[in-house]
């Protein structure tokens, strides 16, 4: 009997948002760095890094309102820049294996503050579009991409 494959899947990231506010617009740089990947117990081994870089903006809807809460457009663009290979970190003669980037572009609504509904808390709903080398797609979302 061939023994079955399980893995262990692993990952960390650190992600930042800074705001600054010109005029009555919120914009947000987004920067981040994720390690993610799998290790099985047939010994194989993948890993990913994936760069994060990109500019939310809230901009309000004048009189538009939810339960009496201000209504915003929230839009943003992202890059992901994904490298394969965290072994070249470690042994000088190995280079990393560049997965390319992918752009998400988004637009949303919602409010200033998360709306708590049943299991879910989110402050948008909005739909993205993915593009890059190898990928294309259409997302829907329900907070930024940089909260937990």
């Amino acid at each position: 009997e061939e023994e079955s494959e399980t893995a262990w899947i692993y990952g960390a990231d650190i992600k930042s948002r800074f705001k600054f506010t010109p005029g009555h617009i919120d914009l947000y740089l987004l920067n981040g760095l994720v390690f993610s990947g799998y290790t099985s117990n047939k010994d194989r081994t993948e890993d990913i890094i994936t760069l994060m870089n990109g500019l939310e903006g809230h901009i309000p809807l004048g009189k538009l309102s939810f339960q009496d809460h201000p209504l915003f457009l929230k839009a943003h663009i992202i890059n992901y820049w994904l490298i394969e290979g965290i072994e070249y970190l470690f042994h000088s003669d190995e280079n990393p294996i560049n997965l390319g980037s992918i752009w998400e572009v988004g637009v949303g609504i919602g409010g200033k503050k998360r709306t708590r509904l049943w299991i879910l808390s989110l402050d948008r709903i909005g739909i993205s579009f993915h593009f890059g080398r190898g990928a294309k797609g259409v997302g829907i979302f329900f907070s930024s991409r940089f909260y937990k």
